[in-house]
């Protein structure tokens, strides 16, 4: 059996052992691929004794001195994302062309792209081959390195423009904003690579994240009406590109959809939902709909959902108790857990039932929202009319309530957030830890 593998480092996210093993069975092919994760020295080696490998961040240029020739491609590009018998190449470009050409997109227009690593440069190099006008968008630290690297690709292109920027100083309008950077990736997906304003500037958005299908950058784009795709149509045919390389393999384009959609159902898996718990007054709701506001992430709140079915929550209290109420939430907490890429604020009670909390944690992370219990009653006590059980306890009986809930919101969090100050705050808290 042939041996393959995915190099890089802190590459927890990545799908690609599932692309590749569904590629495999697709041609019957004897081979296996795995993943390691580590530093340069020690997988490099490793990599050695392997049928070919692909590579991914940080080391796509940092492998071009370890072998011994580079593709046409590769040389090119100054990347490499594909080895075999100690030769690299470069299939990332080509699969992106691909993506882009299905929608009506090229490289050699006005593009912005996002980060300078060895897929940006590589990107980059293409556009200036096709005499494409490129601004490169880095953050402030990398500003320097970028523009010797920048400094280098106008030596080596003399068609095309090339300019380079801070990101938080990026202007224009461009035909396609490209995101080559790894911000964005599960876990830490709420994150965008750059605010609406960049965004606002182009005409269509291509995302080479894949995990989660849509990040935070897609779905600003889509909120703003700007046509806009993720990375994981490029993430298969790179893979596809790989193995005909490897094994001489060719896939249809039938076989390449057939994986791509068996993937993004394998994303699923991945728990991208952002939870939010805490008593009632820690600010759940309105804390969800801002994070839901700074990141286009979709926000579900558990009670909504509830009252969906046709009854108000005070209803189902009145006509059926505490116990009707806790049934019906938890038919409403499943129906979320399901959702993925959302921001879910439960009930005050919702993680006292264990089956919730399994449920939830399926589909991701629960955030408590902690704050004193002084700061919680003031808030209750503005609109107590709006919580049924709220309005029928006395202040010492609601911290007897609190004191008794507290430890199962410590015990189910995966994070706990000080949930004191102002719902932005709380919200941009919450945010970070994603």
């Amino acid at each position: 059996m042939k041996k393959f593998a995915l190099i890089g480092k802190d590459i927890s996210y990545t799908v690609s052992p599932f692309v590749h093993k569904r590629l495999f069975s697709l041609k019957n092919s004897e081979a296996s691929y795995v993943v390691l994760d580590g530093e340069a020295d020690d997988i490099f080696a490793e990599a050695k004794s392997l049928d070919g490998y692909n590579v991914t961040k940080p080391y796509k240029e940092k492998i071009t001195s370890f072998l011994s020739n580079l593709s046409d491609e590769a040389k090119l590009f100054g990347s490499v994302n594909t080895a075999f018998k100690n030769v690299g190449y470069n299939t990332d470009v080509s699969a992106l062309e691909k993506c882009l050409k299905k929608k009506g997109l090229s490289l050699s227009g006005n593009t912005l792209i996002l980060g300078c690593g060895g897929l940006g440069k590589a990107v980059a190099a293409r556009a200036l081959e096709l005499s494409g006008k490129v601004t490169v968008a880095v953050r402030n630290l990398s500003l320097e390195k970028t523009k010797i690297a920048i400094t280098a690709l106008k030596t080596r292109f003399r068609s095309g423009e090339i300019s380079v920027y801070d990101v938080s100083n990026v202007s224009g309008q461009f035909d396609l904003l490209i995101n080559a950077t790894p911000v964005g990736t599960f876990p830490k997906h709420l994150e965008s690579p750059v605010p609406k304003s960049v965004v606002a500037q182009a005409k269509a958005v291509f995302d080479c994240v894949y995990n989660p299908t849509k990040t935070a950058l897609v779905l600003m784009a889509e909120s703003m009406g700007i046509s806009s795709c993720g990375g994981l149509e490029m993430l298969v045919r790179q893979a596809a590109e790989a193995q005909k390389i490897w094994l001489g393999s060719d896939f249809s384009e039938e076989e390449i959809s057939l994986v791509i959609g068996e993937t993004a159902a394998e994303l699923q898996n991945f728990p991208t939902n952002v939870v939010l718990s805490g008593f009632m007054g820690a600010g759940k709701t309105e804390v969800a709909k801002k994070i839901g506001e700074l990141t286009c992430f979709s926000v579900l709140d558990v009670d909504d959902v509830v009252e969906s079915r046709g009854k108000t929550i005070s209803e189902i209290f009145a006509s059926g108790g505490e116990t009707a109420f806790r049934a019906a939430e938890k038919q409403a907490v499943a129906e979320c857990s399901k959702k993925r890429s959302s921001v879910i604020a439960t009930g005050g009670g919702s993680v006292l039932d264990e089956d919730n909390v399994k449920a939830l944690k399926s589909g991701g992370k629960i955030v408590f929202l902690d704050a004193p219990f002084d700061v919680l009653y003031g808030r209750i006590a503005a609109d107590c009319s709006l919580r049924p059980i709220a309005s029928r306890l006395s202040r010492d009986e609601l911290l007897a309530l609190y004191d008794k809930r507290r430890w199962a919101y410590l015990s189910s969090a995966d994070f706990v957030v000080d949930a004191s100050g102002s719902v932005e705050d709380v919200a941009r808290s919450v945010i970070s830890l994603f």
